[in-house]
């Protein structure tokens, strides 16, 4: 503290007569503090009851939200078996972007067609979920009558159900089986008679998986090429197997030759190389003794013809796998020619060796795609072929086939019980929702819920102990300013105050005052004096911004001057005597 200062206010209070004078300037300076301690007052119960009854209405507000989620989740668990059927179709709803009416009538159609295949509803829904990525735009709940979708359906069942394939594989067998104009169903039984024929006459087991896996594995361009002639696709893709090649590389060795300026100068390479030329042995095949070898694939590249290519690879390994083997730059030159790397032709190298070790091993290449197309059509194509190739062509284990057989009980369960889902569909959902709107609450119920767990006129308090607050502060200005509350808002909280113009509250009982003020609650020692007055200094002289800290020095001043034996009079004039 400023001792100088001190000093003058003491001179100053000694100066004023014995029987007492205005307090002058600091009369305006607690009647500042006693605005400020009456705004404080009613601030400080208004802020807590706006705690204690905000608390209580988040607690009430709390117990009844909880109490409705427990009502919800009942509901639901209540609800879920009777909408059986929404969550079996849902699936469906996802895929084909439809609401639960309308897949409940696609799931009727679909259970039709699971009957005439022999499956369950939930493989055809699987199947039509499928399809739908192969062909967006069909119209499937229209089609399932058809023919030809329920030969797609079949194709669907035998390769990602009967041989485990994945729907990738599916959807490019699919792709391949209707790229003829044929029904996609005979399409298939036709590949299962070949393959049979296959297996009975080279001693083969599975070509018929070998050949769906092939035709899947092979991209549609080269599907497109090699599918134009029936049965011939299908037998490339085993001749090709057998010398370790996919169609995918015969087609490469065909975009090479075809590019004829730089494999003529290939071959004239190689042939210098080795010393052979690449022309036909006379004990090779009949259809090319004596031709180029070259030229004989490029024509069948040309024509599509995927069984003469394997032929010739064959008639070049033939000739040439001795030379090929030893002789490191002829073997360089040679897969430069047919367009594939070293390993590739090494590789084929080695199985052309194990088939010409093994009894029949290379009869296969002495047959011809006519020829074997010509013994499967003999079986036809009918429905009990179709029967056959089901039951022989499962590579599934009898546990796995009674999960998907014992789901036909579940549809006979739901044709019984539901023969139209669509319309089942539709009174489930009715009754969930009714019984939906009986659990809501009313906003009745929550006043009530609140009263039951003792928190009634919470939310009522709450709001007039807001609005308070709001009029005590005016928080529009710019960092928030004070200004005096209402006299009627300070009734309705029961606040008691008492006014005086002047007042002097000497030391009492210890604890039973409170000093309420911007800077909080301070509890006054049992010895504490406590002075106000009204205009105790005059604004002019004083400047405002250092008026509180002036106040506090002038009450401590008087407290001082009467320690040393002065006298307060009613009007706070002061009496001193040395």
């Amino acid at each position: 503290m400023d001792t100088n200062k001190h000093t003058q206010l003491i001179a100053r209070l000694k100066r004023q007569p014995r029987h007492g004078a205005g307090l002058g300037p600091l009369s305006s300076a607690i009647d500042a503090g006693i605005g400020a301690v009456t705004i404080t007052q009613t601030l400080i119960p208004a802020l807590e009851q706006l705690d204690n009854a905000s608390s209580n209405a988040v607690r009430g507000l709390d117990s009844f939200v909880g109490m409705q989620e427990f009502l919800n989740t009942k509901l639901i668990e209540g609800t879920k078996a009777t909408l059986y059927l929404e969550g079996r179709n849902k699936e469906l709803n996802k895929s084909f972007g439809i609401n639960s009416i309308t897949a409940g009538k696609f799931a009727n159609s679909l259970q039709s067609v699971a009957k005439t295949l022999g499956i369950n509803g939930k493989q055809a829904q699987q199947y039509a979920i499928s399809l739908k990525k192969i062909l967006p735009v069909i119209d499937q709940l229209a089609a399932t009558d058809n023919t030809q979708y329920k030969g797609l359906m079949r194709i669907q069942q035998v390769m990602t159900t009967n041989l485990g394939l994945t729907e990738e594989q599916a959807a490019a067998y699919t792709g391949f089986a209707t790229q003829r104009g044929k029904d996609a169903q005979e399409s298939l039984v036709v590949q299962y008679n070949l393959s049979k024929e296959i297996d009975s006459q080279t001693g083969m087991l599975g070509s018929f998986k070998l050949i769906s896996e092939g035709i899947a594995e092979t991209a549609e361009d080269v599907q497109l090429q090699y599918g134009k002639m029936p049965g011939n696709l299908e037998l490339a893709i085993v001749k090709a197997s057998k010398l370790g090649f996919k169609m995918s590389d015969l087609k490469k060795t065909a975009d090479n030759l075809l590019n004829i300026e730089s494999s003529i100068g290939q071959e004239l390479e190689y042939q210098l190389l080795s010393g052979r030329r690449l022309v036909g042995s006379e004990k090779g095949r009949e259809d090319l003794r004596g031709k180029s070898l070259t030229n004989a694939y490029r024509e069948a590249s040309l024509q599509g013809n995927g069984v003469k290519q394997a032929n010739v690879l064959n008639a070049i390994l033939e000739q040439e796998g001795k030379t090929l083997s030893n002789n490191l730059f002829a073997r360089k030159q040679m897969s430069d020619l047919l367009g594939m790397d070293e390993a590739s032709l090494a590789r084929a190298l080695q199985k052309k060796s194990i088939l010409e070790s093994l009894p029949g091993g290379d009869s296969l290449f002495d047959k011809t795609g006519e020829e074997l197309l010509s013994a499967a059509k003999s079986m036809g194509a009918t429905e009990d072929q179709m029967t056959d190739l089901i039951d022989n062509q499962d590579t599934r284990t009898y546990d796995q086939k009674m999960v998907q057989e014992l789901e036909i009980l579940n549809d006979v369960l739901i044709k019984k019980f539901a023969p139209e889902q669509a319309a089942k569909v539709a009174e489930t959902r009715a009754a969930a929702g009714k019984a939906m709107t009986k659990i809501a609450i009313s906003p009745d119920a929550i006043t009530d819920a609140l009263e039951a767990v003792g928190f009634a006129g919470g939310l009522g308090s709450a709001k007039q102990a807001q609005l308070v607050v709001d009029e005590t502060f005016d928080l529009s200005a710019t960092g928030g300013s004070m200004k005096v509350a209402r006299a009627s808002d300070t009734e309705a909280l029961n606040v008691d105050t008492t006014t005086a113009k002047d007042m002097l509250s000497p030391p009492s009982g210890y604890g039973t005052r409170t000093l309420m003020g911007p800077e909080g609650a301070i509890q006054l020692n049992n010895r504490d004096t406590v002075i106000a007055g009204t205009n105790l200094f005059d604004k002019s002289s004083i400047d405002n911004a250092s008026l509180e800290n002036t106040m506090m020095q002038v009450g401590l001043m008087i407290v001082a001057a009467i320690k040393s034996g002065g006298t307060i009079g009613p009007n706070l004039e002061y009496r001193y005597s040395k």
